[in-house]
């Protein structure tokens, strides 16, 4: 990925960049981090290092709101 998209990132953070994987019980949970969203299950790919605002939500459900540093 480096070589393909070399400008993306600086190349002394390419060796950091992270995948997140997320699961929620019940699934199907809206989940936002740092402003991309996706449905659980999912994966959010090429993170950069950092802390995000993360938000969870499902009809039904109370929401959640949160941090997680990368």
């Amino acid at each position: 990925m480096e070589t393909q998209l070399p400008n993306v990132f600086p190349a002394t953070i390419w060796g950091q960049i992270a995948t997140v994987k997320i699961e929620t019980v019940p699934e199907n949970a809206e989940v936002t981090i740092g402003g991309r969203s996706c449905a659980s299950p999912c994966e959010m790919k090429r993170m950069p290092p950092g802390t995000y605002d993360v938000s969870i939500k499902k009809g039904g459900y109370e929401p959640y709101s949160g941090t997680v540093t990368l």
